[in-house]
């Protein structure tokens, strides 16, 4: 039989499909599922009568879910396959955009059971993963074709802000150095000082995000289905940068090892975080000396960017840690399996280099679509 690539995207959406039925069916047994049954089910007035009516992305995901009960009779398992549908429309497009040889790359991330489940699921996370990944295929355009789609940049930035303002730094970053970098020679330079430069404006505005950190625990563990399974994080002043290091691990990790006792499911994403975290260094590390220092940075400093605003959320609570961060993995996963490449990296400097008699690049976006 041979393999096809619309072959792979259709077994894609049954994965996801399958599990955004496992979640409801199984799943939820073991562990809350936060507004998902009230999204699913188009449900806003609790939401409403709480927070009041205003266009934001709850009302954006309630109104879609309202919309596919209205079509299909109330059924919560097909408004989880629509829901799921919404983030496997960006996932392909990003695949897409890339050559062959960049997909097998990336593609087995996606198949990683905890975010295939929280961004399957009825939720906003399946809808900020379409709205990145729009994002990500602009940035993969522009460095392989010089071709950028305004349009498109300018509709995911917007969302990505609607949905996820902090996620917009992380965009911005590798976006704005991509094409910036496309023009100069000393790129790895470049990009290491507008790094530096980043992350000493961040430690000037130290005073503004040590009086936020404490509000961002109060809006997402307060109300009658919020809560915080651990102590308080930030407990003496200048700790928001003094443990962001421990904070961005548990944001990405999940559960502690001493916390997997509590059920199966953190244990499960303990183990699994470890064979991810596992994956990240093997695929950087197979040829780490040949990666181009200006790709290195610009990878490391997009993950950086997506973690340190991000870490808030996922310091207090295990389960809402890997909730929250399977929206943003898709950017931690271009960035380790394309971006921060070799391959990836000579053939961006050399569709940017004046063409040469007998001198090809080597491919980066198909021939022809799949």
């Amino acid at each position: 039989m041979r393999f096809t690539w619309p072959a792979l995207y259709a077994i894609l959406f049954l994965y996801r499909s399958f599990f955004a039925f496992v979640a409801f069916a199984i799943v939820s047994r073991f562990t809350t599922l936060g507004d998902t049954y009230g999204y699913a089910l188009g449900t806003m007035a609790g939401y409403h009568d709480k927070y009041g009516i205003g266009f934001d992305s709850n009302t954006i995901a309630f109104l879609f879910g309202y919309a596919i009960q209205v079509l299909f009779l109330s059924n919560e398992y097909v408004s989880a396959i629509a829901f799921q549908a919404i983030g496997f429309v960006g996932i392909v497009a990003l695949l897409r955009s890339l050559s062959p040889d960049f997909r097998r790359r990336l593609v087995p991330f996606f198949f990683f059971p905890s975010f295939t489940m929280w961004t399957s699921i009825p939720g906003k996370e399946t809808f900020i993963v379409l709205f990145v990944c729009l994002v990500l295929k602009v940035v993969v355009d522009w460095t392989t074709s010089r071709r950028l789609n305004l349009p498109l940049l300018a509709f995911g930035l917007l969302m990505v802000g609607l949905f996820k303002p902090h996620f917009v730094a992380a965009l911005l970053f590798v976006l704005g150095l991509a094409l910036v970098v496309s023009y100069v020679r000393q790129k790895g330079i470049v990009v290491i000082v507008a790094f530096a430069v980043t992350i000493g404006a961040l430690f000037a505005l130290r005073g503004f995000l040590e009086e936020r950190a404490p509000q961002m625990f109060l809006y997402h563990f307060t109300g009658d289905s919020a809560r915080s399974t651990r102590e308080p994080f930030w407990t003496e002043p200048g700790d928001f940068f003094a443990k962001a290091p421990e904070g961005m691990w548990l944001a990405f990790v999940g559960p502690t090892l001493s916390e997997v006792r509590i059920s199966v499911v953190h244990l499960f994403s303990y183990f699994e975080s470890l064979v991810m975290l596992g994956a990240f260094c093997a695929m950087i590390g197979r040829g780490f000396s040949r990666i181009p220092v200006f790709c290195f940075f610009l990878g490391l400093g997009t993950i950086f960017w997506i973690l340190a605003p991000n870490y808030g959320t996922g310091v207090m609570n295990p389960g809402t840690a890997i909730r929250y961060r399977s929206a943003w993995l898709p950017i931690v996963f271009f960035c380790v399996a394309v971006l921060m490449t070799r391959e990836f990296g000579m053939a961006w400097v050399e569709r940017f280099r004046k063409p040469a008699a007998g001198v090809r690049a080597a491919p980066l976006t198909p021939a022809r679509s799949a």
